[in-house]
């Protein structure tokens, strides 16, 4: 039989009775009859190890090792059954969301007033970031990601908004067509959304910003040469204006030392302008 989407959700049962249990539901003195009893089907969700777990957790597992294609779980009821909108972060309350959305919101409203070199290593130094330091921003993206497809639509940003109470912005419109990296049509992937929503503090972490410098320069003499700014704006964002200007007007508003590249301190100095809460709004275009 050709293989499908349906295998992985088997894979997801296999993964999920591992987590739950601690030990395989397959198994056998060696790898014939390991791979027997997978044919088989039989698995055993009885005795100590099970005791502690719910009834739903196990009708989760059941449905994802269904043997029968036609009746297992589709990633899309998986996601929908009982046990994991139980222990989802969108069982939450909306009010109790209230304070990270407004947080989240006040911070997509100040990302217009980056330039675009400086979007593009926002977005590097995010991407180094853990669950940890994401902290509830990963739980809100999931929250208002109703359909589950890993992009926000505006209907849904406005809705939760709504349910939670909050205005919303006049060019909430304009706010997420800057943010969208892929199209700047409006609709936001999950990095777009963190880079958009972090504390700025996270952004000030000397090590991340060394990480993201590097990346940049190419050529490793711990410069960014107009050359590697240009590769910068070229394959980190859509530049809306000619490439000759945009390079220009970086190296003349951050090249302090006029030297023609941006050194390392010159780089966080961009990276601090405008993050902290009295130089917020008065950066440049780049």
């Amino acid at each position: 039989q050709s293989y499908s989407h349906a295998c992985d959700l088997w894979s997801c049962g296999v993964i999920l009775y591992c987590l739950l249990s601690g030990r395989p539901p397959f198994g056998g003195r060696d790898d014939g009859q390991i791979l027997a009893n997978v044919r088989s089907g039989q698995y055993s969700l009885d005795g100590p190890l099970w005791s502690c777990i719910s009834e739903d957790a196990k009708q989760m597992v059941k449905g994802l090792l269904e043997m029968e294609v036609g009746k297992r779980l589709t990633a899309a009821q998986a996601l929908e059954h009982k046990w994991v909108e139980s222990c989802s972060p969108t069982h939450r309350d909306s009010e109790a969301c209230q304070p990270i959305l407004q947080h989240a919101l006040k911070n997509l409203k100040s990302w217009n007033f980056h330039g675009l070199f400086k979007k593009a290593a926002l977005r590097t130094i995010a991407g180094q970031l853990d669950d940890v330091e994401i902290g509830e921003l990963k739980e809100l993206f999931i929250l208002l990601d109703k359909d589950c497809d890993g992009h926000l639509t505006l209907s849904e940003v406005k809705n939760a908004l709504i349910e939670a109470q909050l205005d919303i912005p006049p060019d909430l419109v304009l706010l997420m067509q800057d943010v969208d990296s892929a199209n700047h049509e409006g609709t936001l992937s999950y990095t777009d959304f963190m880079v958009a929503t972090l504390n700025h503090r996270k952004f000030l972490r000397e090590d991340l910003c060394w990480h993201a410098f590097t990346s940049f320069d190419t050529d490793g003499d711990g410069k960014l040469s107009p050359e590697e700014v240009r590769r910068v704006l070229k394959c980190k964002l859509l530049d809306k204006l000619p490439e000759a200007q945009a390079i220009a007007a970086l190296m003349q508003n951050h090249d302090k030392n006029h030297d023609g590249a941006i050194e390392f301190s010159e780089f966080m100095d961009l990276i601090q302008q405008g993050l902290s809460p009295s130089s917020r709004g008065q950066t440049g275009r780049f």
